[in-house]
């Protein structure tokens, strides 16, 4: 299991960008279709190993980004091999909420 520190350091320095989401009980303003959701989490979890917070950046972007922003923040990603700065707030929010709720 990573620690808090190790956690983040994997979320901002790999290859991650792109995730099924878990259930919440608000509605996600703009659900992907489910094989952008599925990619996003497999790749995400498969380097961060911690479900709970790829589902919540995923989330957070879904209800702040449409499809075609998201692919425009991907195809960023893909060219810079740097997650956007947008992406970013999610990922450090999400760790932190999950630290504090462990």
């Amino acid at each position: 299991m990573l620690t808090g520190k190790q956690l983040t350091y994997t979320l901002l320095s790999t290859a991650t960008f792109f995730f099924p989401t878990l259930v919440r009980a608000e509605a996600i303003t703009n659900a992907y279709p489910a094989e952008v959701v599925q990619s996003f989490m497999q790749e995400c979890t498969e380097k961060s190993g911690k479900k709970q917070v790829c589902a919540c950046v995923l989330d957070r972007i879904q209800d702040e980004y449409d499809l075609e922003q998201f692919s425009k923040l991907e195809k960023k990603y893909r060219a810079t091999g740097k997650i956007p700065k947008e992406v970013k707030k999610f990922m450090f929010g999400c760790v932190a909420s999950n630290l504090a709720n462990n």
